[in-house]
């Protein structure tokens, strides 16, 4: 059994989660050779029986289907939970999944080659290192802090796996794909990845969540930023039109004391949840009502 890092808290949202042998089984068959009469044709001796003929296919199908058992993927049970969970992650271990079927968690930890930013007041890290599902939505990126994640087995490439309605497949080139309710991601073995939902995109009217990219700007005239969601249901128009104003409010020197007429402000601070130092202070612009807020980020 392969231990890895578990995600316990979660960007995006609080996760608490209990952390909760391979081994391939290959079908048996078996197969009665009647021996043909000295009477029979050439042609009768050399034709199989049906059920051997339909038990072959089979065989050699269920074969090259790389199918897997979820049974092989069930985590030993903990002492201190009656959960069962599942670990699956691809043949050299780097990327996984953890599905805990009682209250439809799916979780991952992935070698991201470069890793999705998902800042957010309260967290002390930006840097994905895995992945969250949501119902409503599908897989997102999410930085997962501390914890234990347990994994019971390994896919090796072009095996794949269901598991309490989640597909796990290996890739010849030994990443790792999953997919559930019509949603899915894939991390190729070295790293790149795609989803249906990455990267993420503001609402028809303007809202977004952490992580999404609302566009570029640069408010002290010297470089362009991108303009980063740093909490769930910031509007990107509004936070946009503020960095507009801001803007031309710093052309004419009135930068920090002149109004922004939507209600938001701006400043060059760390975030909550980080340490005030130099590396951690960036541009952030908020709301008023203390519900939205972006982050620029070169």
């Amino acid at each position: 059994m392969k231990s890895l890092l578990f995600p316990s808290a979660v960007i995006g949202m609080a996760l608490v989660v209990s952390a909760c042998s391979s081994g391939t089984s290959e079908p048996v068959t078996s197969t009665v050779v009647v021996q043909p009469s000295q009477s029979a044709s050439a042609s009768s001796e050399s034709a199989p029986a049906p059920s051997s003929t339909a038990e072959a296919a089979s065989a050699t199908s269920e074969k090259k289907s790389g199918q897997r058992s979820a049974d092989e993927f069930l985590n030993a049970p903990l002492d201190h939970s009656t959960m069962d969970s599942y670990g699956v992650t691809n043949a050299d271990g780097s990327s996984g999944c953890m599905v805990i079927p009682d209250n439809d968690h799916v979780s991952c930890r992935l070698a991201f080659n470069d890793p999705p930013l998902v800042p957010q007041v309260g967290m002390p890290t930006w840097e994905s290192n895995g992945l969250k599902y949501e119902s409503d939505y599908g897989f997102s990126p999410a930085a997962f802090v501390g914890g234990e994640y347990r994994t019971a087995g390994a896919l090796q490439p072009v095996e794949s796996v269901d598991i309490e309605g989640v597909t796990f497949e290996a890739p010849a080139d030994g990443g790792l794909k999953g997919t559930k309710d019509g949603h899915e991601f894939t991390i190729s073995g070295s790293g790149e990845y795609h989803s249906d939902t990455f990267p993420p995109k503001p609402a028809a009217d303007g809202t977004a969540r952490v992580g999404t990219v609302c566009g570029q700007a640069n408010p002290m005239g010297n470089q362009d930023f991108l303009v980063y969601v740093a909490q769930d249901g910031t509007n990107c128009n509004e936070a946009m039109a503020a960095l507009d104003e801001y803007k031309d409010a710093e052309k004419g020197g009135q930068a920090l004391i002149a109004p922004v007429s939507n209600g938001w402000g701006c400043s060059v601070s760390a975030l909550d949840g980080q340490p005030d130092t130099p590396e951690n202070r960036h541009f952030t612009c908020s709301a008023d009502n203390g519900q939205q807020r972006v982050v620029l980020i070169k």
